[in-house]
Parts: structure tokens; sequence; C-alpha cells
């Protein structure tokens, strides 16, 4: 199979219309400062996101140099999920109360991932990359980036995974007993047996 309308049109809404929210939602509350240095946010979902961004690059450049292009793509559309729906969706309040840690974050992990993905959607890069106000006249004249080892925080990562397991097996209980988003649960029971950090404990509680 060379090409397929469906999967073009899935791709599309999965990941280029998501990405574009993204950024939208950003541009509205981005600054002069922006996206232009790797930030030091000492948030949770700022580290988390930041882990994840260097772990996909890594993770792409070493698919590359194996030019095996499918695997080199595949962790694109699982980021920009992630991205969209736990990293923005987490924090819309902080960004509506114009924290300049987490816009600050966002503008660079759109800057560093529009790098990322210029081989492969070249188009859609150079439109985030120009809206973000990258340095150069083309996002296709940038260096590429090297991935940052050391904000590959494992556990975190590991710890994120397992919060937003529990929160969709929650939110799927919640829906099977009829018991509406807003209604606030008196308790919750996991079989987890790993110990969560409070601060994933804390995101876990206001999620359920």
């Amino acid at each position: 199979l060379n090409f397929s309308e469906s999967g073009v049109k899935e791709a599309l809404q999965k990941n280029i219309m998501l990405i574009g929210n993204v950024l939208s939602f950003y541009l509205m509350y981005k600054n002069e400062d922006s996206g232009s240095k790797i930030p030091n946010s000492k948030n949770i979902l700022d580290k988390w996101i930041l882990a994840k961004l260097n772990q996909l690059n890594s993770e792409i450049t070493d698919r590359m140099k194996e030019c095996d292009l499918v695997k080199a793509t595949r962790p694109i559309g699982e980021f920009i999920n992630e991205l969209s729906t736990w990293y923005l969706r987490r924090s819309r309040e902080r960004f509506k109360s114009k924290d300049l840690e987490g816009i600050n974050t966002l503008g660079y992990v759109l800057l560093e991932f529009s790098k990322l993905i210029a081989p492969f959607i070249p188009f859609t890069a150079e439109d985030i990359y120009k809206k973000i106000g990258g340095a150069k006249e083309s996002v296709h004249l940038e260096d590429w980036p090297k991935a940052n080892k050391k904000l590959i925080d494992e556990k975190l990562i590991d710890q994120m995974y397992l919060a937003r397991q529990i929160v969709e097996k929650g939110l799927a209980a919640r829906a099977a007993a009829g018991i509406k988003i807003r209604q606030p649960l008196a308790s919750y029971t996991t079989n987890l047996t790993k110990k969560l950090d409070k601060e994933i404990s804390d995101i876990i509680n206001d999620e359920l």
C-alpha cells in the first residue's frame, strides 16, 4: 500500500489539527521571551513534557541513523497527543493566569518540536517555526537538535504514565456507574503497588 486517502485524513485529524490547536492556544499567551531558551521550571508537568521532548528527540535520531523512517515517525503522533490531551489540558489554568514558566516551556517545546518534524511534515514544521519566532529564515536551515539526556527523567515518565492509566480507568468506572465528571468522588481505590510522588498523586486526585 503506497497511499491511503483514509490514512491521510486520520493523520490530519489526529496530528496536524491537534498540534495546530496547541499552537493557537500558545500564541494567545506568548511573550517576547517565549521559546528562546531552555526553561528551568519547577512545575512537574513542565519537567515531564521536557523529558518527553528529549526522549522523542533521542528516539527519532536513533531511528534516522538506522534509516528506519517508519519507527522514526511513529512516536511523533503519540507525543502530539500527550502534549495536547494531557500537558496542555492540565496546564490551561496556569497559562490563563499568565504563568511565565508554563508559557515559556510550551514555546520552547513547540520550537524544538518543529525542528524534529521538519524532515517528515515540512510545511507544518515551517508554519510552527515561523509563528513561534524561530531565529533563522527557515526551520530547514536549523541544525538538527541534540537530545539533552539529563532532562530525560525516566522515573517521572514512568510515574506520569501510571497516573494517566489510573485516571483513564477511573473515568471509565465513573462512566459505567453514571457518576458525572464534575461530581467529586469520596474516595477511589487502585491496585497499584508502586508508590507515587505526591505531585503525581495530586494530579490523579484532581483529575478524579
